[in-house]
């Protein structure tokens, strides 16, 4: 990139006169170089994910979801939790707007993965190109609206949100909440019943696509505070409302607030794993290196020094945020994204298994990329450092691209992504059973026992595995194993098929 077309990205006059009908004409359509490379961009890194296979809950929200094999179930995908259509009944999980898509994507690639992740791949683009449309409208600055979306598009972390087929979620509410956001501050002093309504709609698609859009009416505040805009109470009151009536359904209905899963510990007990993750997360925004699934169902003690340093970390951001308030929107803005985007899942209410998850950093890491673009458009505007601007943007935006470029193949398939999940969880025993479900649709019997038994090494109650060793001993002729291993998983009290259980008898002993 050359001087001259960076400074086509800038609203700021340009000296040389004799250059400016050919850069007035950049200039002119700065914006759609900007979408195009976006777009480029998004498309290149993403382009080897086209040939991943399903995935971990692929399965169950796809392959084995039966709401998908008929648009007459769309009742049912909108009144029930994303894994019923499987047979699954974890109510807590509704976001049918997930379902709803892979529902379209059916319709027209059945269970071709394929189309699957090109759909992932174009919302993840929609979702870049609404930070850069967001960042436009907030700063009126064209080179930090550029360099926020190219960043978002190509940081290698949102692998887990968009080459994983599952994580669809996160870039459905991130585009819908970035579009509400900005339609919300374009109709800024408009008062209408059409405003309301898109403005509603668009917080209800958001509300169905993810929880963690209940933060909404927050980011709302938040915008208004950080740029000293008068309030709508007409509009806010109705975004407000939403909230309560959606909370109240999810309390009703759901009969919970958010989606929990084996979280451990009490309230009190898994505040410091905020703090914990707030260190992991600023790793990640640093250095996105050693990207992988599963980072851990534990508590941490208030003096672990993940949770201490997390500690300082929020102290020095929080403390950055209000000295720079007054003087830089941006900083107060991004850092105050940052935190409120990420608390819906900290778990301090129960809502995973994990104290931290890199895909919960698709709508908190905008703030970051922010602040980031900031400090390059400043040294950008700079004639004296914008060599170095130049530099480290390339430099960002080419490793973040070949980084996201080789983490496609860590979801390239099933056996490939459990092995190197373990490489970093080798006390999982779910991902080692996972892993002989990947061997055994390999038809690799061997290879499934051994993955099976090592899930028994580390829960020996872990009836699923003992269930799967059953059967497959019995297919492998080993049959005192298999009577073993059913008996077992009977005993643990999980329903072993009747008819397993009966061609088992012939090999007992009197």
């Amino acid at each position: 990139m050359n001087k001259g077309l960076l400074r086509s990205l800038s609203s700021n006059p340009l000296p040389d006169k004799s250059m400016l009908p050919a850069l007035n004409f950049v200039k002119k359509h700065s914006t759609v170089f900007s979408l195009i490379s976006i777009i480029a961009i998004g498309a290149a890194v993403y382009f080897n994910s086209l040939g991943g296979e399903f995935i971990w809950d692929d399965h169950l929200l796809i392959r084995e979801n039966i709401y998908l094999e008929s648009w007459a179930n769309l009742p049912e995908i909108f009144s029930k939790g994303i894994t019923s259509g499987a047979g699954v009944i974890e109510g807590s999980f509704y976001r049918p707007l997930q379902i709803f898509s892979y529902l379209l994507n059916y319709s027209l690639w059945g269970l071709n993965p394929g189309g699957y992740h090109l759909t992932n791949v174009l919302l993840h683009v929609l979702a870049a190109i609404s930070v850069y449309w967001l960042a436009r409208l907030l700063f009126s600055d064209k080179i930090l609206a550029f360099l926020s979306a190219v960043f978002f598009v190509a940081w290698p972390v949102h692998t887990e949100a968009v080459t994983y087929i599952s994580g669809r979620a996160d870039s459905l509410v991130a585009l819908f909440t970035l579009l509400c956001l900005i339609y919300y501050i374009r109709t800024s002093g408009i008062e209408s019943v059409k405003v309301y309504f898109l403005i509603i709609a668009g917080y209800l698609c958001a509300l169905l696509s993810k929880e963690n859009s209940l933060i909404f009416p927050a980011v709302i505040l938040l915008y208004h505070y950080a740029f000293s805009k008068k309030i709508s109470v007409s509009k806010i009151s109705l975004i407000f409302a939403v909230s309560i009536i959606y909370a109240f359904a999810r309390f009703t209905i759901f009969k919970e607030f958010m989606p929990v899963v084996e979280a451990k510990g009490s309230f009190l007990e898994r505040i410091p794993g905020f703090f914990a993750a707030i260190t992991g997360y600023t790793r990640l925004l640093f250095f996105p290196l050693d990207l992988h699934m599963e980072h851990g169902n534990k508590l941490f003690s208030l003096f672990d020094p993940m949770v201490v340093v997390g500690i300082l970390i929020t102290l020095l951001l929080s403390g950055i945020a209000f000295i720079f308030k007054k003087r830089n929107k941006i900083i107060f803005f991004g850092i105050g994204w940052f935190f409120l985007m990420l608390l819906p899942t900290a778990n301090i209410y129960r809502v995973n298994s994990s104290y931290m998850m890199e895909h919960w950093l698709y709508l908190p890491s905008v703030g970051f990329f922010f602040i980031l673009s900031a400090g390059l458009a400043f040294l950008l505007r700079k004639k004296n450092f914008q060599l170095v601007g130049i530099v480290i943007a390339v430099a960002l935006v080419l490793s973040y691209s070949l980084m996201t470029i080789k983490q496609n193949d860590y979801w390239r398939d099933e056996i490939t992504f459990y092995e190197r999940t373990l490489e970093f969880k080798p006390a999982n025993p779910k991902l080692y059973f996972n892993l002989g479900l990947a061997y055994e649709r390999e038809g690799r019997k061997r290879d499934a026992i051994a993955a099976y038994a090592a899930a028994l090494e580390i829960n020996p109650d872990y009836f699923l595995a003992h269930n799967n060793l059953a059967v497959a001993y019995y297919e492998e002729k080993k049959y005192s194993l298999a009577i073993k291993h059913c008996d077992r998983a009977l005993a643990l009290g999980y329903p072993v098929h009747p008819g397993f259980v009966e061609r088992l008898k012939p090999y007992r002993q009197n």
